[in-house]
């Protein structure tokens, strides 16, 4: 469901403030208010792109201040927690979404994606190796030369 102008509108000004604040945030994409969960929606153009394909998404459509980026799903590196938003990392940029990390794992493949951490989704082809702690917890190294966490909770998807 697409939101209302006037949430739009809460929206940018509480991205604009939080992406003043985030060091890694691309300052080009601020406001990012939808994730469009269905081609269905009929308030969506009819000729505009299928999103979705067999109930998981293809794509994310992303808000910025002059139109909306279409991201694609194997471009994305990792998905990450960020308050009442998502910071979805994609080489070089970092876009935010106002949603939930339950919401997202909910619509994303996953054949493609994993939740690492209960503030972590990755994308498993972005992942290079994983290497056990002693604390029980795992580090995952990305081809990108990141680290992320990934709790034991969260190692049988991943893992033997």
């Amino acid at each position: 469901q697409l939101p209302a102008r006037n949430q739009i509108v809460e929206c940018d000004t509480k991205l604009r403030a939080l992406a003043q604040a985030e060091p890694d945030c691309d300052r080009g994409m601020v406001a990012v208010v939808e994730a469009a969960r269905s081609a269905n929606d009929p308030r969506l153009d009819e000729d505009a792109p299928a999103l979705t394909t067999g109930g998981h998404m293809r794509r994310l459509i992303v808000r910025d201040r002059t139109g909306y980026v279409l991201i694609q799903l194997a471009d994305i590196e990792s998905l990450e927690a960020a308050g009442n938003y998502v910071r979805i990392i994609s080489g070089r940029r970092v876009y935010l979404m106002r949603s939930t990390m339950a919401d997202l794992q909910a619509v994303l493949d996953a054949g493609q994606f994993a939740r690492v951490h209960r503030s972590t989704i990755v994308n498993i082809d972005a992942i290079q190796r994983i290497t056990p702690h002693a604390s029980g917890d795992f580090e995952i190294l990305l081809n990108s030369g990141r680290t992320l966490r990934m709790s034991r909770s969260y190692r049988r998807r991943l893992l033997p």
